[in-house]
Parts: C-alpha cells; structure tokens; sequence
C-alpha cells in the first residue's frame, strides 16, 4: 500500500507542467485498484495550496474528484500513528499496512 502524499495531489489536479504526468499515472493506478492510503491533514493542506494558488478554487470540486478515487482510504492523522511512523520511518510501508488495512 502506498501513501500518496499532498503533492502528488496538486500536480495532479494542476496539471502541473514538470510533475503533473508522473502524478496522473500514480491516481490512475489508484483507480484501477492498487490500494492507497492519505491522511486528513494531507486533506487540509491540499485545500489550503488550491485555494492560495488557483483561480475560482471551488473546495466541492475538491472533495467530489477525491471521492471518485475508489483504492484511496483517507485516514485521521493520530499523534500515535505520527509517533509510530517516525520511530520507524524505514519500516515505513510495513506499518501503514498494519495500521489501514
């Protein structure tokens, strides 16, 4: 399972010039059924980058493109998963299985 991280979902839904690509072929692979995991914080900040840089940012367009990606699990962000994840950052992958599967 992998983690997809607040960038990701900015040059995704930017089409970002140099990263928009790499970004639309990782939420493909979400779509069509590798399983994929974010956090509620991650949530926030991307609602927070669209609204501080796109043009007629619309926060329910936001949440309705999120909802069509069925793989992804949005999961809140504990103190004990944060703890968790930075005492053992090479164990990374193996604990977020543990923890959202």
């Amino acid at each position: 399972m992998m983690y997809v991280d607040v960038n990701v979902f900015f040059y995704w839904l930017t089409d970002h010039k140099e990263f928009g690509n790499v970004a639309t072929r990782i939420i493909r692979r979400i779509e069509t059924g590798e399983k994929a995991v974010t956090s509620t914080l991650t949530m926030w900040l991307l609602h927070i980058l669209l609204k501080e840089t796109t043009e007629n940012y619309d926060p329910r367009l936001l949440v309705e493109k999120i909802r069509r990606i069925p793989f992804l699990k949005i999961v809140p962000l504990s103190w004990y998963t944060s703890k968790r994840l930075l005492t053992y950052p090479r164990n990374m992958e193996l604990i977020l299985r543990m923890l959202y599967t």
